[in-house]
């Protein structure tokens, strides 16, 4: 027979000699599956009086020449030394019952360390033993490793380099846009003319992803739930977005260029930009430069514009957000609101447009009712008396005779129809808070459009642009029954869009208030309270 049967096969670790301790600090060995396989043949050898590997005749154990048959002497011994066997270990188990049991540290322990041939231990010889098992891990093939190349495919869509980015991208298309327009099908402009033109440019895409991990941060905003990750993509994408809008020296252009795709590009980039800011709940008027450079651009594009659908789009964003954001911005006025005798840029078809207010021609009154404010706001700076001289109070007459007047063209019943309802209600508080400070007629008029929010669906598409309806309404709230209901429609708010600029709105309101309740005849001036609390941001 070949081989040598002295030399045990290569196994596992944990298949080696345990040494397991009694109590009594003896030690009992435990005999492995492979020593009992050596033992059996060593056996063999011995009654067939074949040399060791010493090259002596083994003759020890009574197995001597003729002493017995050789089939019945080997059965013999192998009875004896398994009951001699199974003696020592029914002995050990009454010093210790725990012989026997493997610990499982040991055992890892064990199968950290190198393992000694049993052919080196019976021969007391040196060697380095066979490596200890080690798990597998499965790598990534890198660089001349077995003399290949791993191959990175480069990115399907530029700007989504990784899984989270994709994440982001989903939540773009499935969440964000919803709350973004009064569109949640495939006519939401985000998703119809903003997308296409993302997924041609990369620099628009950073500007999408950016906005898309502001918004999912915010949303998972909790002491529980870890968002750095998020929120490092999300700076990442914005650092790239501003690092392309300088590339094309088209973020703060001095000079007017012909209007092209590349300047469409770079306003659908601010645009985005500009609604990060409120989503981020960002309060320094981070805003106004992404807006001011963007309406440059289109200013100077207006005489040359090839997407029509685009620029409606454009003009309808800007004056959406011009106008409510003079609401509660002292700072910053766009040439739109210096001159209220100014005609509004052309806009889409009513049943195609994305905010409510530019639709219905609305915002043309909440535009004279601020420059109003601002000339109320003079002469009580300068002291001159009356504060609402008849010039302010016939135009402010006017403008109540237009409300009284206008038409709604929604379809009665629906959504749409009652938050123009709504709009115009609020438009008639703004003026009543600018030109008196208080009646009996105010009450009402809250309580009114307290009822027509109750009936606006609570998770309807309507939501993404009833935050300043609810801030006009709580800024005239000074029945403290009024209050709870506008604070909960606050809280349905920053439910549904999960905003941050919502979380300051409510903090204004609740200071106005605070100054409704002490009597100071300056809660109609919300605008200076924020400009003192150094609030700065956009209510839309």
């Amino acid at each position: 027979m070949d081989g040598n049967y002295n030399e045990a096969p290569t196994l596992p670790a944990s298949y080696s000699r345990l040494s397991l301790s009694s109590s009594q600090g003896s030690s009992v060995s435990c005999i492995s599956p492979t020593e009992d396989r050596t033992l059996s043949l060593r056996t063999s050898i011995a009654s067939e009086g074949l040399p060791d590997n010493n090259g002596r005749t083994n003759l020890q154990g009574g197995y001597g020449e003729g002493s017995r048959p050789l089939e019945s002497g080997l059965r013999e011994d192998r009875k004896r030394d398994a009951s001699r066997a199974d003696g020592e270990k029914r002995s050990a188990m009454r010093q210790n019952p725990h012989v026997g049991q493997v610990n499982f540290k040991d055992m890892m322990k064990q199968d950290t360390d190198p393992v000694q041939g049993l052919n080196c231990q019976k021969n007391n010889a040196v060697c380095e033993g066979y490596q200890a098992a080690e798990q597998w891990r499965q790598t990534r093939m890198s660089k001349g490793e077995n003399g290949r190349r791993s191959i990175d495919l480069p990115p399907l869509i530029n700007g989504v380099e990784n899984e989270t980015d994709r994440l982001l991208l989903s939540h773009f298309n499935h969440q964000l846009v919803h709350i973004l327009s009064l569109f949640t099908g495939d006519r939401n402009p985000f998703i119809e003319i903003l997308m296409p033109m993302a997924l041609q440019d990369t620099g628009l895409m950073h500007s999408l992803l950016c906005l898309s991990g502001c918004h999912f941060a915010e949303r998972t905003r909790s002491p529980t739930i870890d968002v750095s990750e998020i929120t490092q993509r999300q700076q990442y994408h914005f650092d790239a977005a501003v690092s392309y809008l300088r590339q094309r020296d088209l973020a703060i252009a001095h000079t007017c260029a012909e209007h092209n795709e590349t300047d469409d590009i770079s306003v659908a980039q601010m645009m985005l930009l500009c609604l990060k800011t409120a989503v981020n709940g960002e309060t320094d008027g981070e805003y106004a430069i992404h807006m001011d450079a963007a309406r440059h651009l289109v200013w100077c594009a207006k005489a040359h514009a090839s997407n029509s659908a685009f620029q409606s789009f454009v003009n309808e964003f800007f004056v959406y957000h011009d106008v409510s954001n003079a609401l509660t911005s002292l700072r910053h006025r766009s040439s739109l609101l210096l001159d209220p005798d100014t005609d509004f840029p052309p806009f889409i078809q009513p049943e195609a447009g994305s905010y409510l207010g530019i639709l219905s021609s609305i915002f043309l009154y909440l535009r004279k009712i601020t420059s109003l404010r601002d000339r109320i706001r003079e002469r009580r700076a300068n002291g001159l008396v009356p504060f609402v001289d008849f010039q302010i109070l016939a135009e402010g007459e006017e403008i109540n005779q237009g409300l009284k007047e206008w038409d709604i063209y929604e379809q009665p019943g629906t959504p749409r129809f009652l938050a123009s309802h709504l709009y115009r209600q609020c438009t008639w508080i703004y003026l009543h808070r600018t030109i008196c400070l208080r009646n009996g007629n105010l009450a009402i008029a809250v309580d009114e459009g307290l009822k027509l929010l109750r009936q606006l669906p609570s998770d309807g598409e309507m939501q993404a642009i009833l935050l300043m309806p609810v801030f006009l309404l709580g800024c005239a709230a000074f029945e403290p029954s009024q209050r709870p209901e506008i604070a909960k429609a606050f809280d349905g708010l920053q439910s549904y869009r999960n905003s941050g600029n919502i979380r300051h709105a409510r903090t204004v309101v609740e200071g106005v208030w605070q100054m409704m309740d002490r009597g100071d005849d300056n809660s109609w001036d919300w605008e200076t309270l924020m400009d003192r609390m150094g609030l700065d941001f956009l209510i839309t």
